[in-house]
């Protein structure tokens, strides 16, 4: 489980470190999916992330919105990690972490 939830917080923080304006929500997603599976992830169940006003009603996945300055980004993990624990935890970060 620890391996598992060490993965998914540097694959968040490998996320975090490339958010900027503009990219979209896909791309960023992209980011924390490539980080899971190159740990020996499993796969990702859902596809949670989202940005501004496409934060509110949660529990949509992410598409082509480019993230602004001052946007909200939402995750929720939801991830399969490496010897199949799951490890899912949400965060919210601001629009401008870079």
């Amino acid at each position: 489980m620890w391996i598992s939830s060490q993965a998914v917080q540097r694959a968040v923080a490998a996320m975090v470190s490339s958010l900027r304006p503009e990219i979209t929500e896909n791309e960023l997603w992209s980011l924390l999916h490539q980080s899971v599976i190159a740990q020996n992830g499993e796969y990702i169940e859902t596809r949670l992330l989202t940005a501004g006003e496409r934060t509110n009603p949660w529990f949509q996945e992410c598409g082509d919105h480019e993230i602004q300055q001052t946007d909200l980004v939402a995750l929720d993990t939801d991830v399969v990690g490496p010897f199949g624990y799951y490890t899912d935890f949400s965060r919210t970060f601001y629009g401008n972490v870079s």
